[in-house]
């Protein structure tokens, strides 16, 4: 199956591409769609909207556009395992709002604490696995990464 070649390719990589006529030059193989997706939710992970609007000062068109790409909230406030359920809800609704390439059905986030040697929590390890949605069948995806919270990124 890592041999398979994809039609659909990443939106922003087929952008990029050199010779945009020539459909048999851009074909992804598993392993590089995989990456493509992984580097966008890098991307989504690491941003914020610029300004979080509520549903009373606008419509919710507005309020789901694209306007308020990002994660919308801070994951350093989530020192606590109180928090955790809400950031994994959070990353769950970022990647169903703008990662239409993962099957939301199949969305699973787990968020937990990284412990150093000095007992404090700066880092918060994350788990995301799911389905990607691919042609002619859907392949399985799984990230684990870190936030490392007084770099605010997600490695």
């Amino acid at each position: 199956m890592g041999n398979k070649y994809w039609g659909t390719p990443a939106t922003l990589q087929k952008l990029l591409d050199d010779f945009p006529q020539q459909e048999d030059s851009f074909s992804l193989d598993t392993f590089t769609l995989k990456r493509f997706i992984t580097e966008d939710l890098s991307q989504l992970l690491n941003s914020q909207p610029t300004e979080i609007f509520s549903p009373v000062e606008v419509g919710t068109l507005l309020e789901e556009s694209v306007l308020n790409y990002g994660l919308g909230i801070s994951l350093g406030d989530a020192i606590s395992s109180q928090h955790y359920p809400k950031v994994e809800t959070a990353i769950k609704r970022a990647i169903a709002r703008f990662e239409p390439r993962i099957d939301p059905h199949t969305l699973l986030v787990t968020v937990l604490p990284v412990v150093t040697q000095s007992q404090s929590i700066s880092k918060l390890s994350l788990s995301i696995t799911a389905e990607l949605r691919a042609y002619p069948q859907n392949l399985a995806l799984t990230l684990s990464g870190t936030y490392d919270i007084t770099t605010e990124k997600v490695c």
